[in-house]
């Protein structure tokens, strides 16, 4: 698929881009999503490095930081990689146990695989430990001429051909090409009975007061805010992927902390985000996602000096964000 300019939102409409960390004019030139075949490529399974058979690091152009500090990555060449013959591929990466990276860096890779060999058998290598989401979006995303085999994350594997699919997202961006989200989207639905109408009943919060960073020290005071207006507190990571999915596809409102856990709204409708950002810089990954899915994002920002300290929200500013949503759906 060619590269083109894609349009986020116009900045004199939308006031988020002017304060930003990315796309600040409101567009970017999305990047070429292609395929390429490696012979004797070298995989790592634990981590998703592939270097050609000089140990040369094959990365996408502004992904190269994701693998700078891998320790794998320094001690490679000391390495005895298992010859495996057949076609294969990796969509791993070091960030892929973070559930938005998954979804939106690795899964949509299957997508163009597809598109690319829509017959063809591959056999896709990830490691023993994956998490449950990733297990269970693999049994959901994969044509039947696909398959995955788990195999120790400590090998090294030299694979006879490896088809390398580019990432169809970019840098801090969640805004896939419209197919790609479709295509994920349906296949999800179809799997758990979910209709493609929405029925936007639920307002949640999605909670991050047992993560290690990014949490909100005045938690109470949203939380007793946020029970004036109906909102569910939920805690993502004790929930199964399926209860997520089937939770978020009857959302109307959702206010939650810039987190991966956020990017499960890539299974709602048209519902209305309001997103709480530790710093007055916020990033641009559920912004874009959001404008992509047609979805309505607002913001809160903090003022904590990393993207990733603990933080306070404005609690009347919020209650202001949410009468101004309810005001307009009525």
């Amino acid at each position: 698929m060619p590269g083109e300019p894609v349009t986020i939102a116009s900045p004199l409409e939308d006031d988020f881009l002017l304060r930003s960390s990315h796309y600040r004019l409101g567009w970017f030139v999305r990047n070429d999503i292609y395929t390429a075949e490696i012979a004797n490529a070298i995989v790592h399974i634990g981590s998703g490095i592939v270097c050609d058979r000089s140990f040369r690091l094959v990365t996408e152009h502004g992904f190269e930081n994701r693998h700078n500090n891998v320790a794998e990555a320094m001690n490679f060449r000391k390495c005895r990689p298992r010859l495996m013959h057949g076609l294969h591929s990796t969509i791993n990466h070091i960030y892929a146990r973070n559930f938005g990276h998954w979804m939106i860096d690795c899964i949509p890779r299957i997508i163009t695989l597809e598109i690319a060999y829509p017959f063809r058998p591959i056999k896709f290598l990830m490691p023993k430990d994956a998490s449950e989401f990733q297990r269970e979006t693999l049994n959901i995303i994969l044509p039947p001429h696909f398959s995955v085999e788990y195999l120790d994350g400590d090998l090294w594997a030299r694979l006879e051909r490896l088809v390398w699919a580019s990432p169809a997202s970019g840098v801090e961006n969640f805004m896939l090409p419209p197919q790609y989200f479709q295509s994920i989207r349906s296949r999800v639905f179809a799997r758990y009975g979910l209709s493609s109408v929405h029925q936007m009943k639920k307002r949640i919060y999605i909670s991050r007061r047992h993560a290690k960073h990014r949490r909100i020290r005045n938690e109470l005071a949203v939380l007793a805010l946020l029970s004036k207006y109906g909102f569910e507190d939920v805690e993502l990571e004790t929930l199964p992927f399926q209860k997520q999915v089937e939770m978020f596809h009857q959302c109307e409102i959702l206010v939650a902390t810039h987190g991966a856990g956020e990017c499960t709204s890539m299974f709602s409708g048209p519902i209305s985000i309001v997103l709480l950002y530790a710093t007055e810089t916020p990033p641009n990954y559920f912004h874009t996602q959001a404008k992509g899915l047609g979805q309505s994002h607002s913001y809160i920002c903090g003022k904590s000096q990393s993207d990733d300290d603990d933080f306070d929200v404005d609690v009347e500013e919020l209650r202001k964000k949410l009468d101004g949503i309810l005001a307009n759906d009525g």
